[in-house]
């Protein structure tokens, strides 16, 4: 009887030594999970990536996905080990089973710049191409080491962002120039900054700079703005009249001319602007519509006035228009300057 049980206890622990032994070959290359499926939360990609290869894990995959959000760059949103999103931590698997994390990645947003000029001379309008989103606001500033200096800010559309044309106050630029573009992401609008950053963090490139005290980054580029214009040799005062009184011939005789300092004043009148003015000031749908068209003849005038100043030597003169009350010259009904409109009765 015992030689039996003898027996057969002999045969029960062979066959368990056998069945233990297989269980220790089922891995070639054993790695045991370094955390569960509810431990990964509070680690970056990088941590559990470093973690799960020390572990043994060899066919780790990544799944990355852009963001432009340095807080969310490094998260991770998902592991699966062979598909499963459910495990402990300690369970053991083959080293090659497929471990495949999800996790944000911050993206790169090389940004490019590039200025092209053009209109007439000492008379620039500056391009700026870019690869930028529509809606980017871009700061240029023109500069020279005699003081002179003009902001504008203009808007990226279809890869291209377009100055209004640079001059001196009515004159032309004369010598050498310095132009700056600078993109700041606080100015820019939220679908701007989904793009690049709500600090720029996205961006990279050599037009990159660090903002003040290393927060955040914004882009500078700078180029050399030479005038080739030349002054026209200075006609006479009689002369420069008679130019006058042809570009405003179509008045007749409703204009007079005077001179105080560096300033001509032009002074113009018409049968009915009187009365125009005042059914405009009174809400008039046709009165309102034909003085601001007034208004608008009398702007481009200007421009055409001071152009003819320039051409004629005197570029360091300025010309502005009076619409006289053609009731009463002594009120004035509109005043226009370099374009720019400094009274206006109606409004």
């Amino acid at each position: 009887m015992k030689t039996k049980r003898g027996i057969v206890l002999l045969l029960f622990m062979g066959t368990l030594l056998l069945l233990m032994s297989g269980c220790g070959a089922k891995y070639e290359n054993p790695a045991d999970l370094p955390f569960g499926s509810d431990g990964w939360q509070t680690q970056t990609a990088g941590e559990a990536i470093e973690a799960l290869s020390a572990a043994g894990f060899t066919n780790i995959q990544e799944n990355i996905k852009e963001t432009s959000s340095a807080d969310d760059a490094g998260k991770i949103t998902k592991i699966t080990v062979n598909g499963e999103n459910l495990f402990r931590k300690g369970d053991r698997h083959e080293g090659t089973d497929v471990v495949e994390i999800t996790y944000y990645s911050l993206k790169q947003y090389e940004a490019e710049m590039e200025i092209e000029v053009s209109g007439d001379a000492g008379l620039p309008v500056f391009a700026v191409n870019t690869n930028l989103p529509n809606g980017t606001k871009l700061e240029l500033t023109l500069s020279n080491e005699e003081g002179y200096s003009e902001k504008q800010t203009v808007k990226v559309k279809d890869g291209q962002a377009v100055s209004d044309m640079f001059w001196d106050n009515g004159h032309y630029l004369l010598g050498e120039y310095t132009l700056s573009v600078v993109m700041k992401p606080e100015d820019q609008n939220a679908s701007v900054q989904y793009e690049i950053g709500k600090n720029g963090e996205a961006m990279t490139g050599p037009l990159v700079q660090i903002g003040e005290k290393d927060v955040g980054q914004y882009l500078f580029l700078e180029d050399d703005y030479i005038s080739n214009y030349t002054e026209p040799e200075k006609i006479s005062e009689d002369e420069l009249r008679e130019r006058f009184a042809q570009a405003l011939s179509g008045f007749g005789n409703n204009y007079e001319i005077d001179l105080e300092g560096y300033v001509y004043t032009v002074s113009v009148w018409q049968d009915g602007l009187a009365a125009c003015a005042m059914l405009a000031e009174q809400g008039v749908p046709t009165a309102v519509e034909q003085w601001e068209a007034i208004v608008d003849t009398t702007a481009e005038a200007s421009n055409s006035l001071q152009e003819l100043l320039s051409i004629s030597g005197y570029g360091d003169y300025m010309v502005q228009i009076e619409v006289l009350n053609d009731q009463n010259h002594e009120n004035t009904l509109l005043t226009v300057l370099l374009g720019m409109v400094s009274y206006n009765c109606v409004s």
